[in-house]
């Protein structure tokens, strides 16, 4: 969702991060294809690929695209019961 994004983005930048933002997830494992990171925050309804279908690929990759190890964090504002137990079960860290 734009807004958030750009909220997100901000204010990890204010504090001193540097950032680069994805629209979708296609265009997320893009990035992280040619880009090495030390974190993502990963929205969970994305259109294209959303996240779940994005950090399964991370962490099931063979190609060698993607640090399989990277730390992903779900960020969502439709949290539901058992959701949690979800994103951690396609690969997410928190």
């Amino acid at each position: 969702e734009p807004v958030s994004r750009f909220y997100a983005v901000r204010m990890l930048e204010q504090l001193g991060h540097a950032t680069i933002e994805a629209a979708d997830g296609e265009s997320a494992l893009e990035k992280l294809a040619w880009e090495k990171f030390d974190v993502v925050l990963m929205d969970i309804q994305m259109p294209r690929l959303d996240g779940v279908s994005a950090t399964r690929r991370i962490r099931e990759d063979t190609s060698g695209d993607f640090d399989p190890d990277i730390p992903i964090i779900a960020m969502t504002a439709y949290a539901m019961p058992g959701d949690e137990e979800e994103f951690k079960s396609a690969g997410m860290d928190d």
